[in-house]
């Protein structure tokens, strides 16, 4: 990296000064699933030490030499113990060309951060990343094979159908009328037969008459409330806005047709007034003549 890169990067945004510093130092990392953890503590080393030093007033070209000596390091001390890691450093930083005072303040600066967590640094760059594999058996329901285009239908005449079917569904869930119980059974009172005969025999009329009246009176009264609810499910199916590419709405017709009425014939029959004045307009017209 020469002085007009570093002045360049300087005024640049950290994410994009981070891109761009690998790029000026000749620098190819692997940012992915693998190796992204390493390089991106490779990049945020190197740019931290770029803006240590832009900060504490160090010249362009000691911010360059600055910042070729941390990546020298990163690249001779792994794997090596902390005793010699920090002698190849002092031997390194004499050759760099750097200012005394320059060199004085980045010493600080990196034996109070990369040499302090030097043995997470080994651990990071040395030891391979664990793979993470996540196995699990899952039941995989295919989807349904869709339809050929031409057997499709616009969504409003879906929702009408599907409208129908509901209203269709629920009147045959209506209760069935019924059927009136033929075998009807009427208890006598031993006390009605004492009574006489005319009056016993109205007493079983009666009984007989409450007997049989009573569920035919729950008949109609459960056949006219099936009515009614067939009636609301009739006029929900005619309320329900019918498309235009379905025709004209279904009329219900009646159970039973009404029978048609006789035509009339077109004859006319005489009465017998009418035959005889007939006969006495005729003998007046032989008079006459």
């Amino acid at each position: 990296m020469i002085e007009s890169e570093a002045i360049a990067l300087a005024s640049m945004d950290q994410a994009v000064a981070r891109r761009k510093l690998l790029e000026f130092m000749d620098i190819e990392l692997d940012f992915g699933y693998v190796e992204g953890l390493r390089s991106t503590i490779h990049a945020t080393l190197l740019h931290d030490t770029f803006t240590h030093a832009v900060l504490k007033g160090f010249t362009w070209k000691d911010v360059c030499r600055v910042v070729q000596l941390c990546q020298d390091m990163l690249k001779s001390l792994i794997g090596k113990p902390i005793v010699e890691a920090t002698k190849i450093y002092f031997e390194a930083a004499l050759n760099s060309g750097i200012e005394n005072r320059s060199m004085a303040v980045y010493t600080d600066y990196f034996f109070s951060t990369f040499m302090q967590h030097y043995k997470l640094y080994q651990y990071v760059f040395e030891n391979e990343r664990d793979m993470t594999v996540f196995s699990s058996e899952l039941a995989i329901e295919p989807p349904i094979p869709p339809q050929e285009l031409k057997n499709a239908k616009p969504p409003h005449l879906h929702e009408y159908e599907q409208n129908l079917r509901e209203i269709q569904s629920n009147r045959q869930e209506v209760k069935e009328i019924s059927p009136i119980d033929s075998n009807i059974t009427v208890e006598v009172d031993e006390s009605d037969l004492q009574c006489p005969q005319a009056e016993a025999l109205q007493k079983i009329i009666s009984k007989v008459i409450q007997d049989i009246g009573r569920p035919l009176q729950e008949n109609i009264s459960e056949a006219i409330s099936t009515t009614y609810n067939d009636l609301d499910v009739k006029l929900e199916e005619t309320a329900l806005a019918r498309p235009k590419q379905l025709g004209a709405p279904p009329r219900y017709q009646l159970k039973a047709p009404l029978p048609m009425p006789k035509t009339t014939s077109s004859k006319i029959v005489a009465t017998p007034q009418q035959k005889g004045s007939s006969k006495g307009n005729r003998n007046k017209s032989g008079k006459n003549k």
